[in-house]
């Protein structure tokens, strides 16, 4: 993409304050949007929205990468603090949201096949969340389901698979490596493939307090948690 032909530029000094960057941005924009109308061709606006698309996947992809790379090797930088706090602190990210693109790289780049790598990468980080969920949680894909990964063309296949894979429908049952059982009192308790038995940690489920209530049910489903 060349100024010349008045395409946006992404670039600039890295120390350079985020509102100037982003006011040169927006001018960019509104100089693209102004000139389709004055030509009455919207191509180049269209191909600004592509480029945009395009972009915010590619971001997100990069902070995974760089996320990943920075608490891989986070012991290096003689920092006595927790790398989520850290980035917590510094970037701004919420914790959760860390943990979500750590995730994602985790599974692209120790999970994933390498043959269909590249095509997994250039799916929406929307689309990646639930598959780095699935083998977070311990269920072992197998090649078949890479591939339906890979070819999946929305983020609603990519959930279907998912869904698929979890609940045992079609041919797709798979056994997790790891399974969270919740007892009659609260305790969470996990199970490995050889039945062995590790505590958790509890919820109280005797909590009457409609939130706690729906927190509760909330972490259960999200958690694949199944109870006595």
């Amino acid at each position: 993409m060349s100024n010349s032909d008045n395409d946006i530029i992404l670039t600039g000094d890295l120390d350079q304050g985020i509102d100037l960057l982003q006011e040169d941005f927006m001018k960019q924009v509104e100089d693209t949007i102004q000139e389709s109308i004055n030509t009455k061709d919207p191509s180049k606006s269209i191909h600004l929205c592509k480029f945009l698309i395009g972009a915010a996947q590619l971001s997100g992809l990069a902070l995974a990468k760089v996320l990943y790379e920075l608490q891989r090797n986070w012991w290096k930088f003689d920092i006595d603090e927790d790398f989520t706090d850290y980035i917590f602190k510094e970037v701004g990210k919420h914790r959760h949201t860390i943990e979500r693109y750590l995730k994602i790289a985790d599974m692209l780049y120790n999970y994933a096949p390498k043959e269909v790598r590249p095509v997994l990468e250039k799916l929406p980080i929307g689309s990646l969340v639930p598959i780095a969920s699935t083998v977070s949680q311990g269920y072992l894909l197998e090649p078949e389901d890479w591939q339906e990964f890979a070819e999946a063309e929305n983020t609603t296949d990519v959930r279907r698979i998912v869904r698929e894979i979890r609940t045992g429908q079609g041919d797709k049952s798979r056994t997790s490596l790891l399974s969270l059982w919740m007892d009659r009192n609260g305790s969470i308790w996990a199970f490995n493939s050889t039945d062995k038995r590790f505590f958790v940690g509890s919820l109280d489920i005797k909590e009457e307090n409609e939130f706690v209530v729906k927190a509760i049910e909330r972490i259960v489903a999200n958690s694949g948690i199944l109870k006595q």
